[in-house]
This record gives structure tokens, C-alpha cells and sequence, in this order.
């Protein structure tokens, strides 16, 4: 209210009453973090910095808080000076962890003693928590994809983590038939690689218990955490897996003459199970000459391939037989010595019976 004491000539006065409001001093509000990208359970760095529009001398205090889009409060603080502006602003940081999903957070600052006016962080700060992405690799140390009959090839399922921000992934990996789906092996532990971004779980041949023949092979990670994204491998491995073979060879006629014919059977039987007939050729040698081009397998259960001959010479012939597979079966030989003689003369004698003192005549 405004009062005039008057004088002589004018009378004394009031004005009329005027609310005037004083508030703080006006303010602003900032939110930083330290990763805009966190893993779920990641703990982050949130800074908050308030400052005063109208310098005063002193810098705001008072507390701040977090909130979510929901309103809900994920983190608390109270102010303390800049140091990179001591007289007018002040901050403070602090840790914390967000659960995975989207967030926009909004940092508001009040003050109990109202010297400073309240006011938040605009626009909000998005912040995205999501699972590491994985990439699973499986491979094998077969040559060419193809495990010999005896060879115990070693799987290895490789497991990366898509960030340098975290530990090598945990969890689980197991071995899928991607021809049929069916689990082979269900969950080997991961265990992490010597490069410390990777981890690695291997198996071997013999507890995957594969048949003979071609299979495709898909190693599926599981995490066991909320870090890690669950990934398979693609395309699936290949893997030829070869049945064993027995070749045996015989000759019809052992000894024979030059010229004589000779008919050389070879029969391949298999050693390993597989669901189809074993095909492939034959080839016949003697020594390193080849008799004749390759002959096909023929017949069931043990296949056989034969081959004739009348070429073969006055002398010892070392003949060889080796198989030579299709695909999902072993190579595998035999061989035998081929005696070739000349045949045996034989020498009859008969004698005219003649008198004494008479020349005796024998025929042969």
C-alpha cells in the first residue's frame, strides 16, 4: 500500500492494496547419462545439473529426482556446488540400473526454500535397454566336411556378444538336427574364449552318436541371463559322415595258364550303418596297370563287381582291387597273387618187346 501524508493544500491519501508475489529465482534443469544404449542390470552414470537464469551469488540447492514416463521415481539426489560454476549452478550423479525396455526420463528439481524455482529437464531422455544381439557359429575340424570312418571330429559352437560393453556371453548351447529338428545334445554349458569377448562349447562325434551319411547340424544358443539374446547358427553345418568298408577279391581259376580266362570278383561289405545300398566302382590292377576300365558294384546285401581276363603272363601277378565310393562310404582294397605257369608235359614211354640179341624200340 502507497500513503501520501498530503500538504496545505491536498489531503492525505491510500492507495489501494497490491498482492506482489516474490519467487525464486528462476532455474534450469539438464540430464545427462553415460550410455544411451545399456544391457539390462548395466549399471549407468546419470548426471543432473541445475542452474540459476538470474545470478544471486549463491548456486541452487535443494534435491532432484528421476522419473520414468509412468512417473515412477528411479533415482534421487541432493544438490551439491559446480565446480565448473561454483555461484550458479550445482549437480549432482549418481548410479543406477534400468530394467529392459524403453525409458524417457525427466529430472525434476525443487527447492524447500523456494529461493529457487523449480523446473525439469526438457525435452525427456530416451533411453533404450535391450539384450545383447548374439551370433552363434558352429564348425567342425573335419577336412571337407567329411569325418572318415574312426575319426572323432570336434563341433565347436562359437557364441559372440555384439558389444565390447560386457562380459563374453553365458548360457547354454545345444546341437540341432535341422533335417528333422530333433535335439542331439541339450545344453552344454558355454565357456568363455582366451580373446575374453567370445565363449565356446565343443562336442565330438561320438556323443552325437551320428549315422552314416550326410547331416546338417544348426548349434542353438540359450542365455541364462537377461544380457544376452538367445541366437543359432545359419546355415547349418554340413557334415559327411562315412560309413566303413571291407573289400575282398578271389580269382575263379588259381593257378592258371597264359591265356587261360581268369575271372577276378571283388565284394565290397560295409562296416558302419547306413540306410542305403553301398555304390561306387571297382578298379582292377595288376600291379599299377589297370585291366580294363572300372567296373560298377552290382547286387544287394554286399555288393559285387567282376572282371575277366586273358591277358595275364607266364609269371607271379599281384592283382589289386580298389574301391572307389559314390559318397557316403569309405575307400577300401584287397589283393591276391595270380600265379600264371606253363602247363606240365608229360612223358609216356612204351616199349616193343623184342628178343634176345634184338634192338628194343621206345616210343614216347
Amino acid at each position: 500500500t502507497a500513503h501520501y501524508d498530503g500538504n496545505t493544500n491536498l489531503n492525505a491519501s491510500d492507495s489501494a492494496s497490491l498482492n506482489q508475489s516474490v519467487g525464486g529465482a528462476p532455474t534450469t534443469t539438464s540430464l545427462a547419462v553415460d550410455q544411451a544404449s545399456p544391457v539390462p542390470g548395466q549399471v549407468v552414470q546419470f548426471t543432473i545439473k541445475v542452474k540459476s537464469t538470474v545470478p544471486i551469488g549463491t548456486p541452487p540447492n535443494g534435491t532432484v529426482d528421476l522419473r520414468d514416463s509412468n512417473g515412477d521415481t528411479v533415482g534421487f539426489g541432493t544438490l551439491s556446488s559446480d565446480p565448473a560454476d561454483p555461484t550458479n549452478a550445482s549437480r549432482v550423479s549418481f548410479s543406477l540400473s534400468l530394467l529392459e525396455g524403453n525409458h524417457s526420463l525427466t529430472a525434476y528439481y525443487t527447492n524447500s526454500a523456494a529461493a529457487f524455482a523449480p523446473s525439469n529437464s526438457t525435452p525427456p531422455l530416451d533411453i533404450i535397454v535391450s539384450k545383447v544381439a548374439t551370433t552363434t557359429i558352429l564348425t567342425s575340424d573335419a577336412t571337407d566336411s567329411v569325418a572318415a570312418p574312426g575319426q572323432d571330429v570336434a563341433f565347436t559352437a562359437t557364441v559372440t556378444g555384439n558389444t565390447s560393453t560386457v562380459d563374453p556371453p553365458t548360457g547354454l548351447v545345444s546341437i540341432i538336427d535341422a533335417d528333422t529338428g530333433k535335439t542331439i545334445v541339450q545344453g552344454r554349458a558355454l565357456a568363455p574364449a582366451d580373446d575374453g569377448k567370445q565363449a565356446t562349447a565343443t562336442f565330438s562325434l561320438t556323443e552325437l552318436k551320428l549315422t552314416g551319411g550326410l547331416h546338417h547340424l544348426t548349434a542353438k544358443y540359450s542365455s541364462t541371463s537377461n544380457i544376452f539374446a538367445s541366437s543359432s547358427s545359419a546355415p547349418p553345418l554340413g557334415i559327411t559322415v562315412q560309413a566303413g568298408s571291407t573289400t575282398t577279391l578271389t580269382s575263379s581259376l588259381n593257378p592258371s595258364a597264359p591265356g587261360q580266362k581268369v575271372t577276378f570278383t571283388a565284394t565290397v561289405t560295409v562296416t558302419g550303418s547306413l540306410a542305403t545300398q553301398p555304390t561306387g566302382t571297382v578298379t582292377f590292377k595288376d600291379g599299377d596297370t589297370p585291366i580294363g576300365d572300372p567296373v560298377a558294384l552290382t547286387g544287394t546285401g554286399s555288393p559285387t563287381a567282376s572282371l575277366d581276363t586273358t591277358t595275364l603272363t607266364t609269371t607271379d601277378h599281384t592283382i589289386t582291387a580298389t574301391y572307389t565310393p559314390d559318397g557316403n562310404y569309405a575307400a577300401s582294397n584287397a589283393s591276391l597273387t595270380q600265379h600264371v605257369t606253363n602247363p606240365t608235359a608229360t612223358l609216356t614211354l612204351k616199349a616193343d618187346p623184342g628178343t634176345g640179341g634184338t634192338t628194343t624200340t621206345l616210343t614216347a
